[in-house]
């Protein structure tokens, strides 16, 4: 594996790699699919950050090469899940605010837990006061179905809802209705390369260490909010296709590669860091500059900005 990142600082990889350019030539240049990965903005209604997110769709917009589009791996807002109608409502104006002024690439979104109103209330929820705090979010970020796919060239792409309802809060997997519509629609994308986007991770080791205190200790924070919940379940589904060649996410607000029975699983950084407060641990405020490859392969950065 070879990679290169731009960071101010030195980052924590899953896998050992040594540093090469991230392209090699002009026409891989123009044989690949160049997408951009933004995770965790966490928009919260302040003009400060909103300042800081302009700043980062503006670099991202004015790169050298303009990408093909934006995946935008969920939590857009900074929190939903507890907040009043009202201020639900002031997140999202100013998330679609700084995007209509300072970004002009098509976009494709995930849910993020932080993006879906209400859960933090629901005494004695049902199938239908669940589903509308999620399609609110749902409503705002512009897509029609929670989990959906669409193809790109010589490439498939899946993007998952990988946040259920649990307990006044929220439980990291996928339910049944959505695990058998993945499996048909792997079963249909043979003949193209599969790059699936989820919120929180597939698989992760980042998640193992996610919060420390100030004592330097771990913070042992509830089962299955960090990392998807069936790992094992998972692995074999994506094991089954050969064609599943990288899994995107975000939701820890680290960065790590981790290259597992030939899938590469990015959980990218944060654009808000350390929620708006500088890094978090070792990890500055950045975005992923993706390239796919017609035969399968990838490339990213890791930039800051």
């Amino acid at each position: 594996m070879k990679r290169r990142h731009f960071l101010s600082k030195s980052t924590v990889a899953a896998a050992a790699t040594c540093a090469a350019p991230l392209i090699q030539s002009v026409d891989e240049i123009k044989a690949s699919i160049r997408l951009i990965h933004l995770t965790d903005c966490h928009v919260n209604g302040e003009k400060n950050v909103e300042n800081e997110l302009r700043r980062a769709l503006r670099k991202i917009n004015a790169l050298d090469r303009k990408p093909d589009f934006i995946l935008n791996g969920g939590d857009a807002i900074f929190d939903a899940m507890e907040a009043t109608k009202s201020d639900t409502k002031k997140q999202w104006k100013s998330w679609h605010t700084v995007l209509k002024e300072e970004n002009s690439l098509p976009m494709h979104a995930c849910i993020g837990n932080h993006d879906i109103f209400g859960w933090g209330f629901l005494k004695n929820p049902t199938a239908s006061t669940i589903m509308t705090g999620k399609q609110w979010a749902m409503d705002e970020l512009g897509i029609a179905k929670r989990y959906y796919s669409f193809s790109y060239d010589d490439w498939h792409f899946i993007v998952l809802d990988t946040v259920q309802y649990k307990d006044l809060a929220y439980q990291a997997k996928l339910d049944e209705e959505q695990w058998e519509w993945l499996e048909k629609d792997l079963s249909e994308s043979k003949g193209k390369f599969v790059c699936i986007l989820s919120h929180i991770p597939l698989l992760s080791f980042c998640h193992q260490i996610f919060l420390v205190g100030d004592d330097g200790k771990l913070i042992t924070l509830p089962q299955g909010i960090l990392m998807n919940s069936e790992p094992l379940r998972i692995k074999n589904l994506i094991n089954k296709h050969d064609n599943v060649k990288l899994c995107l996410s975000g939701h820890l607000h680290m960065q790590e590669e981790i290259e597992y029975l030939n899938v590469k699983y990015l959980c990218n950084g944060a654009i808000s860091g350390n929620w708006w407060k500088g890094a978090f641990q070792e990890f500055e405020p950045a975005f992923t500059i993706v390239d796919l490859f017609p035969d399968g392969t990838s490339k990213h950065e890791w930039v800051t900005y």
